[in-house]
């Protein structure tokens, strides 16, 4: 509706929107305080919805803003999107609890409660700028585990906790570890993940040239070649199965309602 009735490109304006929450950029303030925003509320309004005040922000992006768990902001012209301060502080908290609230926990259990925890938050901020909170999450992670390592065993020395709890492994130290019993009896070995072992790789948006079905591409050739007269063999028994010659091309369509919709090309 705004980009209808809008000429988005003169007003230099791009809409990023996920789930219910939205961002809208513009060249000039007066032009999202006067023409945007008042756009927006009567979009909600037909829909029986309204914007919350409280949430909406219209800021420079030199001063930033938060989006999704992200702070977007320029500094010094160069824009650097960074994990939110108010999300690592949540977080910290989070595992602060979950590692005081586990006092009589083995040190193996501990590890298998919060290992998907620190993996999925880490590698949801992998493609950001992030090496530095991962090693203050990692810090402030050591802490709570030492607070935990001392309060089991008030009365060791720090080195006997320190050999028990905490080793080694190549170059890395102060690993914190621990085991579990499986099923046959066998204590499984377990080791903490650490927010920084996570290497920071950018993301690499979709490139409109690295088309999989383009003729002159290696992939295309491979699936005409192997892929798919595998596929054909194995999917020609199933009932709902359909293969169509249209032209030069032959296309493999799997039934929606049993495996997904795949579709393969071959020459």
């Amino acid at each position: 509706m705004i980009r209808s009735k809008y000429n988005t490109q003169l007003l230099w304006m791009h809409i990023i929107a996920y789930a219910d929450d939205f961002v809208i950029t513009g060249a000039k303030k007066d032009i999202l305080v006067n023409t945007i925003k008042p756009a927006v509320v009567s979009f909600l309004k037909e829909r029986g919805l309204t914007l919350s005040e409280e949430k909406t922000l219209i800021t420079h992006i030199n001063d930033g803003f938060d989006f999704l768990g992200f702070n977007i902001r320029k500094y010094q012209g160069k824009l650097l999107i960074k994990p939110a301060r108010s999300n690592v502080q949540a977080f910290i908290k989070t595992i602060r609890s979950l590692i005081k609230c586990r006092k009589s926990a083995t040190a193996g259990d501990l590890i298998r409660t919060l290992n998907p925890k620190l993996r999925g938050w880490s590698y949801y901020y992998r493609h950001v700028v992030s090496k530095k909170v991962f090693d203050t999450v990692g810090h402030n992670l050591f802490l709570s585990l030492w607070r935990w390592s001392k309060r089991r065993h008030s009365n060791k020395s720090a080195d006997w906790i320190r050999k028990k709890y905490f080793r080694t492994v190549g170059n890395r130290s102060w690993i914190f570890w621990g085991a579990t019993i499986g099923d046959n009896g066998i204590p499984i070995y377990q080791e903490l993940f650490y927010p920084s072992s996570v290497p920071i790789r950018r993301h690499v948006k979709i490139r409109s040239d690295a088309n999989p079905f383009n003729p002159l591409s290696l992939f295309f050739n491979l699936v005409v070649a192997f892929i798919y007269p595998v596929f054909a063999n194995i999917f020609s028994s199933f009932s709902g199965f359909n293969a169509t010659n249209s032209g030069k091309s032959q296309f493999l369509v799997l039934p929606l309602q049993r495996f997904g919709f795949f579709a393969f090309a071959a020459a």
